[in-house]
């Protein structure tokens, strides 16, 4: 009798509702696991994505447990690790520890956010770096470790994607 019911609680925890929203759009490569949503403020990080495409037009599946970026006329597909949005930071200097994510993203490590930048080469690790952000949500982040200071061309937080109505 307890092995059915330790069974029907396993059940139960492990079958609830897998849900999932599909989103139709075009993708243009920026780095190696990067893509830039055409005509938007979004970019989608994915993990290990080998596809050859510089511009393609797909379909972003958000998933709870997996997510992929589809590229529709190849067929082929990539896991997203996550999808970043513009967001406004208050103008000002912040303490943040960045890690390379890609060519010219640098996210912020314990948060769901990453830095934009333009010509910034360091390869650090949870390197402690000082953040300088302006009214118009640009700014320079200086890299002490690596004795850089970089360009920041915006801050970009997780995405909250809401499908549109039509």
């Amino acid at each position: 009798m307890l092995r059915v019911i330790m069974m029907s609680v396993f059940l139960l925890i492990f079958s609830s509702t897998v849900w999932a929203e599909e989103f139709e759009l075009d993708v243009v490569r920026q780095g190696a696991n990067i893509f830039a949503v055409t005509a938007e403020d979004l970019f989608i990080q994915t993990e290990y994505c080998f596809e050859s495409v510089t511009s393609a037009r797909a379909v972003l599946r958000l998933a709870e447990t997996e997510s992929k970026l589809i590229f529709t006329d190849q067929k082929s597909q990539c896991d997203v690790r996550m999808v970043y949005g513009r967001s406004q930071l208050e103008p000002g200097d912040y303490k943040v520890t960045v890690t390379r994510d890609d060519e010219n993203w640098y996210g912020i490590v314990g948060k769901e956010a990453a830095l934009k930048t333009n010509g910034c080469l360091s390869l650090v690790e949870d390197a402690e770096a000082k953040l300088f952000i302006n009214a118009d949500g640009t700014g320079t982040l200086s890299l002490p470790s690596a004795d850089e200071e970089c360009q920041v061309e915006g801050v970009y937080s997780k995405a909250e994607l809401k499908a549109v109505e039509g």
